[in-house]
């Protein structure tokens, strides 16, 4: 199931699709429907009654996202949003007759409005989360939960924790040797067709070039000392890629991933068109790595370090995962750029 709902995601991205889909999951599960009205309105009566409407047009042309009715025949109004800006909260209340406290509104970020109910998608997803803890794991409330948690994470770009896990700050420190351990692997990169040069400082949610949110890692320049077939184009030219650890992983996932990245660029643009037309007829797998994957919020191809070889990286020193890192990479560039003879 959570695989339907993170390949849907890819296609059903935008506002109309999540109202779509969430209006889906209220009429396909009463436990989802008034999960999701009383995170909005949490003083007021709802149950199996409650109607929902999608889209629904009240005076003047007026269309908002959801119109609910609940048992008690009182009216309430939902908007949601991902990133727009553009509000109607005076114009709504006016347009469908409500108080404005009968009014929800969530988006992807933190906004008040006196008198209105405001929530973030991110608040839903920890409500949703925590509710799975009161479901019987093989029921369909539990299913569909889950499904939807993979595909608001996916589309609304949500950083998630599992917020009944502990953190231990004496095991942060390895989050700074592996950023070390990462650059000093990539610039130690050298071989008869090319060599590797990192950047200065490490790629950040803020960057322009913003990976998936929670990665950290290293842009790095792959420049080529021979004409590559592939390529002939490409020489001493510098392609960029980048490798990090990536914590955005599936619900049941419990561990960050390492993963190697080409993104849509000028140069990079040959090897997408390489992935693309061989992602489908050559079997990439191997010992260092998975089959590639395409990331569609990022336009980028990635690689990932398969699970055996992270236990495998879990058990050895600095100096071994070091090599264990610089196979991995090595690995993929060959493969990518056809070097293997």
């Amino acid at each position: 199931m959570d695989t339907f709902f993170e390949y849907l995601a890819i296609r059903k991205k935008d506002e109309n699709d999540l109202s779509d889909i969430t209006w889906a999951m209220c009429l396909a599960s009463d436990y989802f429907k008034i999960k999701f009205l009383n995170f909005f309105f949490p003083n007021d009566k709802f149950d199996n009654s409650a109607i929902i409407k999608r889209e629904y047009t009240g005076k003047n042309n007026s269309r908002v996202d959801f119109y609910i009715e609940n048992s008690c025949k009182e009216k309430y109004i939902i908007e949601c949003k991902i990133n727009d800006r553009n509000y109607h909260f005076e114009q709504y209340a006016e347009d469908f007759e409500i108080s404005n406290d009968k009014m929800g509104f969530i988006s992807n970020y933190k906004i008040y409005k006196k008198g209105f109910i405001t929530k973030t998608w991110d608040e839903l997803w920890d409500i949703l989360f925590k509710s799975l803890s009161d479901l019987q794991p093989d029921t369909k409330e539990f299913a569909l939960i889950k499904g939807y948690l993979a595909f608001l994470k996916k589309v609304c770009r949500l950083n998630t924790i599992n917020m009944n896990d502990k953190l231990s700050y004496k095991e942060m420190f390895s989050v700074y040797n592996f950023m070390v351990l990462l650059k000093k692997t990539i610039n130690k990169i050298n071989t008869e067709k090319y060599y590797l040069k990192s950047d200065d400082l490490p790629y950040s949610r803020k960057s322009q070039k913003e990976l998936p949110l929670g990665s950290d890692g290293y842009y790095f320049d792959i420049i080529f000392l021979t004409e590559i077939t592939t390529f002939p184009d490409i020489k001493e030219k510098p392609v960029k890629g980048c490798v990090g650890i990536s914590y955005n992983n599936p619900l049941d996932k419990k561990f960050p991933v390492i993963t190697f990245y080409f993104e849509e660029g000028e140069i990079e643009k040959n090897v997408y068109d390489l992935l693309s037309s061989n992602i489908k007829k050559i079997d990439y797998k191997s010992e260092f790595f998975n089959n590639p994957y395409y990331e569609d919020y990022d336009k980028s191809y990635c690689f990932d370090l398969p699970e055996k070889k992270l236990e495998e990286y879990e058990n050895q020193p600095l100096e071994k995962q070091g090599e264990l890192i610089e196979k991995f990479i090595t690995s993929v560039i060959e493969v990518s750029f056809n070097l293997k003879s």
